[in-house]
């Protein structure tokens, strides 16, 4: 249960984008599986590829055998699944490659330093669409899966949405607990006025208050989104 509505909830931020074709996925255990079966399951018609990258290659390609079983039997969504290997001496170029062509980037895993930076998936400046990426995996102050300058960067672009006078924001499930669970947050230093509930877009949009920055923001732009499991 716990799997399948952290999920879902992480997802919602997601189901908001334009372009879906690219995925990335870091981890390879339940919150990692139930990333790639919703996001087949919700957007498998879109989807080229997904991408697992997890410590261990074996486990990631258990997991790869299994999804494109139950892919064949349910969805039947056309895309490729793919396992990255870190364990291969060309790794991090590859890792580097597939972060700055991603649409979705989704982490679900319990680490203590980031898994990229933010150079890494900002590539050299020149990306045609820029990535979702959404976090659920490090739910304490000591963990923390992305790079703070990441956080500080989504919420300072020009283009990213700031309805509470900030210079852009990030997505949170729930603001108070992540400002002392979320390791990210945490380092980050964001304020809170730079941090933007996923409730708060729901009850816009359900009362008609969506704006076209709002909408351009969740649909083309930097979005990050982080969850520390609350079940919003």
């Amino acid at each position: 249960v716990t799997g399948y509505r952290t999920t879902l909830c992480a997802l919602i931020p997601w189901m908001w984008r334009r372009c879906t074709e690219e995925v990335v996925i870091f981890g390879a255990g339940k919150q990692g599986l139930w990333h790639t079966r919703l996001a087949l399951a919700l957007r498998g018609d879109e989807i080229k590829n997904i991408t697992i990258v997890n410590r261990s290659a074996v486990r990631a390609q258990a997991l790869v055998e299994q999804v494109t079983e139950e892919n064949q039997k349910y969805w039947k969504s056309s895309a490729t699944l793919n396992v990255l290997d870190p364990s291969q001496p060309d790794y991090e170029q590859r890792l580097e490659a597939l972060l700055s062509t991603a649409d979705t980037v989704f982490c679900t895993v319990g680490s203590t330093t980031p898994l990229f930076s933010l150079k890494s998936i900002l590539g050299k400046g020149s990306r045609s669409r820029l990535p979702f990426v959404g976090a659920i995996g490090s739910w304490q102050p000591d963990m923390i899966e992305l790079d703070p300058e990441l956080l500080r960067h989504a919420a300072s672009r020009g283009d990213s949405y700031s309805p509470h006078g900030a210079g852009g924001s990030i997505l949170v499930d729930d603001l108070e607990e992540c400002l002392v669970k979320s390791g990210e947050v945490i380092q980050s230093g964001l304020k809170t006025e730079q941090i933007i509930q996923e409730g708060e877009i729901l009850s816009w949009k359900r009362g008609n208050k969506s704006t076209k920055s709002l909408e351009s923001w969740l649909g083309e732009g930097f979005v990050v989104y982080k969850g520390i499991g609350v079940s919003v």
